[in-house]
């Protein structure tokens, strides 16, 4: 199961997912302004959980702004991998589970975790 978690304004959200090509890949959304909390404040992640239950052992949070999306998988106990196409070193105190630098990687990533 995919779930996409992402912070913005619903509507704006919703499009670029439709123009990606991706939404029939997911099975839910969870949009920062529907939730009232943005990552990486641990709440954004509430909603899955309650609905999903604990998905600290089988989900991995996959996103390319590691002060928003890294921290909040760190804060939330879920594993994340960082998309980061740059090669950037990581400079945070908090580092990703993973570190990918295209997306063959993520996938190579999920399917062997």
């Amino acid at each position: 199961m995919l779930l996409v978690g992402t912070n913005g304004v619903k509507e704006t959200q919703l499009r670029r997912l439709k123009g990606s090509g991706l939404e029939h890949y997911f099975e839910d959304h969870f949009i920062s302004e529907d939730i009232g909390f943005a990552k990486p404040d641990k709440r954004f992640f509430e909603p899955m959980f309650k609905k999903y239950g604990n998905l600290t052992t089988n989900a991995v949070m996959v996103g390319d702004r590691l002060q928003a999306d890294v921290l909040g998988a760190k804060r939330a106990q879920l594993n994340s991998i960082w998309y980061n196409p740059q090669a950037l070193p990581v400079v945070q105190a908090y580092q990703p589970t993973y570190v990918a630098n295209s997306f063959k990687q993520i996938k190579k990533i999920i399917l062997n975790a």
